[in-house]
């Protein structure tokens, strides 16, 4: 409880201070764990310059998996990477390597990974990461009520061989997938 009241404490007082980047810096990964902070993040980073956007970015290296396990610091990863672009946004891949079957899983780690794919497809580190993904049981992926979105988001944005790795493993059971309640929109967008 200490632990949220300093955490809310912190997002006021920083709200009250300053809406810039000079108020958070430092405190962008307690403040993005927080709604009222989380929000604040967000609201700065859609007006900010690409180097205050990198800034607070590297304030949350070494510390994606967490953020991407938090429902309010998911909203403010997702617009880190919609601010950094391609490049400057595939540190997060890195670090969700070694869990990103796992990840894609997850109902906000499929969020991110989605977002990933749709702003980094052309990223290495993002194809590397969706090359882990692809290693894992694909049925699973395609009927999971989170992994689908990750898997419908490969058959659209992933490289040719991606792409082709998808409809490869659909085609191993396209009617019992076409019936599935999520595997089948793996299969619409695959088509």
């Amino acid at each position: 409880a200490d632990d949220a009241s300093a955490g809310a404490s912190l997002a006021q007082r920083v709200a009250l201070a300053a809406s810039s980047f000079d108020a958070v810096r430092g405190s962008a990964l307690a403040l993005s764990m927080d709604e009222s902070g989380a929000l604040l993040l967000q609201r700065l980073l859609k007006a900010s310059t690409p180097s205050e956007a990198e800034d607070l970015a590297r304030e949350f290296e070494g510390n994606i998996r967490q953020a991407a396990h938090s429902h309010y610091a998911l909203g403010v990863l997702l617009q880190l990477v919609h601010c950094l672009g391609a490049h400057k946004a595939a540190f997060i891949a890195d670090e969700l390597r070694g869990e990103a079957f796992r990840t894609a899983l997850n109902s906000l780690g499929s969020q991110l990974m989605s977002k990933l794919l749709e702003c980094c497809s052309g990223s290495t580190r993002v194809q590397a990461l969706v090359d882990e993904v692809l290693s894992g049981d694909l049925t699973t992926l395609f009927c999971h009520k989170f992994g689908f979105a990750v898997a419908s988001s490969i058959a659209s944005n992933g490289n040719h061989a991606q792409k082709r790795r998808i409809v490869s493993a659909l085609r191993g059971g396209v009617q019992r997938f076409a019936r599935h309640r999520y595997a089948s929109r793996v299969l619409a967008e695959a088509l």
